[in-house]
């Protein structure tokens, strides 16, 4: 009796010990759900940590995510199984005719020959271990439980978590439009990347990417595009969006070098940054920072833009007050970098074809030791003023002349100095003569001098005036140089052939005559002007 009386009572304890147990193991649960349910609400609004990744602890379950609304998919990488979906995701997956979405998302994830490009690049991402956050849209179609096939966009990012049992990646999904909203989707987004690989105007076209992101949501953010200057190794901010005036000028222009600014410091580790302007930071100044606080600015992230080759061209910058803000832009980033990419590399090629093409044009029409229009240019100019006299009856003069022993000159003081006689010369006469006339370097130490509606005897002024002031000239260590002149003025049916034949006739008479003079071909015979 005593016997039994003492077994019930040990049953009775043990089973009171069991219930008071498991009450306390249902009070540690609920607020192990509670704990984790916030602390994983705020990794939402908290950014990713400098190596790209949200560490959070591994729990025991994967209920955290079925207690959320947002539409989320925790996947196992290593088995490429589903370990939860939040009742958010199951809404959107059964808006779309899917009701078994753990045995729809295995089935595509299995499918090696499968047409879904977003499952495909996760698949990839899991085998890969991909330990950064990726994010992408893509039109994709999918077969729901009834065979039904249908086309979406979809908006994919991967947030993968350090937890201590394997590797998970956390998969956002988002972006249901009907076939209409889709097509409409993309064709903006061509439209987009149109704007900017067609726009001439550089800061039109960063302005358009700008634009397009800052769309992508509804919470107040500024944003802005620095472009990399090499010459100088600063960023010089070129287009902003929302950005408050008060920041424009301290932007302006900054030394690509760590500390200089968020984006500066971005710039030169090669990687993004993001500040929070409250905490203490070396990667830009206090003064700046307290400017930017002051304006409403609390958040600036900072990505690096670059060209294939991997050469800096410049940065692309977020600003905000809630880092939320920042964190929901980041996936749609790297479209906007690449097209930012895309457009300043075809820009610098523009400008890289522009220079040279200049640099052959200058080539093309100008003498490079004298300065004077080539032989080239002054042809063409030649013909233009012939045309031009014979269709308005105006008069036309031609001076040829030549620098006199100038190889007296080159052998006795080098041909460097003889270079530099040609180019004082050249100055002289560019600074005697009109704005209209033309001058240019016919060959060697020969140039020829058009005078536009100039008659023969004015002409040989001009070409006596030019005498005059290049033998006045200095050009020691030669004691003194002189030219002589040929001018020749223009008659109906003159050729540009004959006109210069002319010219040079009365030069070689000038030189026949004792050189440092000026002599005119009248048609008739030569006259020397009066000195």
């Amino acid at each position: 009796m005593n016997s039994s009386l003492h077994t019930i009572n040990a049953s009775m304890i043990i089973s009171w010990l069991v219930i008071a147990g498991l009450f306390l193991l249902v009070i540690f649960q609920y607020r192990e759900v509670t704990r984790y349910r916030h602390r994983f609400n705020r990794l939402l609004g908290e950014r990713l940590g400098p190596d790209g990744q949200a560490r959070v602890p591994h729990p025991t379950q994967s209920w955290f995510v079925g207690e959320l609304m947002l539409p989320v998919i925790l996947l196992d990488t290593a088995k490429a199984r589903v370990l939860s979906i939040s009742p958010g995701a199951r809404e959107w997956m059964a808006g779309l005719g899917v009701y078994r979405p753990e045995t729809f998302i295995e089935r595509q994830l299995a499918d090696n020959d499968g047409e879904n490009l977003s499952f495909r690049e996760l698949k990839e991402q899991m085998s890969l271990r991909h330990r950064e956050s990726v994010s992408f849209i893509d039109q994709v179609e999918l077969v729901d439980d009834v065979g039904c096939t249908r086309r979406l966009a979809i908006n994919v990012t991967s947030l993968p978590l350090a937890c201590t049992r394997g590797d998970q990646l956390l998969v956002f999904v988002s972006g249901v439009m009907s076939e209409t909203d889709d097509d409409t989707a993309f064709q903006k987004f061509y439209q987009l990347i149109g704007a900017t690989l067609t726009q001439p105007s550089l800061p039109l076209a960063l302005n358009s990417i700008l634009s397009a992101l800052a769309k992508t949501t509804s919470q107040p953010v500024s944003l802005s595009v620095s472009i990399y200057r090499p010459e100088t190794d600063s960023l010089e901010l070129t287009t902003r969006r929302d950005l408050p005036d008060a920041l424009t000028e301290p932007l302006k222009i900054a030394a690509a070098g760590y500390g200089h600014g968020v984006h500066a410091t971005a710039a030169i580790l090669d990687r993004p940054v993001l500040q929070n302007l409250r905490k203490p930071s070396d990667s830009l100044p206090r003064a700046l920072a307290a400017k930017m606080m002051a304006a409403g600015v609390t958040f600036w992230a900072s990505w690096p833009v670059c060209g294939l080759n991997g050469q800096l061209l410049g940065t692309l910058d977020v600003y905000g007050k809630r880092p939320g803000v920042i964190d929901r832009l980041s996936g749609r980033v790297p479209l906007a970098i690449h097209l930012a990419a895309a457009t300043l590399e075809r820009h610098h090629a523009a400008r890289e074809v522009q220079a040279r093409v200049q640099s052959l044009e200058r080539q093309a029409l100008f003498d490079h030791l004298t300065g004077l229009y080539s032989r080239g240019k002054t042809e063409e100019a030649m013909r233009q003023a012939i045309a031009h006299a014979q269709r308005y009856k105006k008069p036309l003069a031609l001076a040829m002349f030549d620098i006199d022993l100038f190889k007296r000159i080159n052998d006795t003081w080098c041909h460097d100095m003889g270079d530099e006689v040609l180019r004082s010369l050249a100055n002289r006469v560019r600074q005697t003569v009109r704005g209209a006339d033309v001058v240019g370097r016919w060959g060697g130490e020969e140039f020829l001098l058009l005078l536009p509606e100039t008659r023969l005897e004015d002409a040989m002024l001009v070409a006596e005036n030019i005498r005059k002031k290049v033998e006045d000239c200095n050009y020691s260590p030669v004691p003194v140089v002189t030219v002589s002149l040929g001018v020749a003025g223009y008659q109906l049916g003159d050729t540009p052939e004959t006109l210069v034949k002319k010219a040079d006739e009365a030069l070689y008479a000038a030189k026949e005559a004792g050189r440092n003079r000026v002599v005119a071909h009248t048609g008739s015979g030569y006259r020397e002007a009066a000195s």
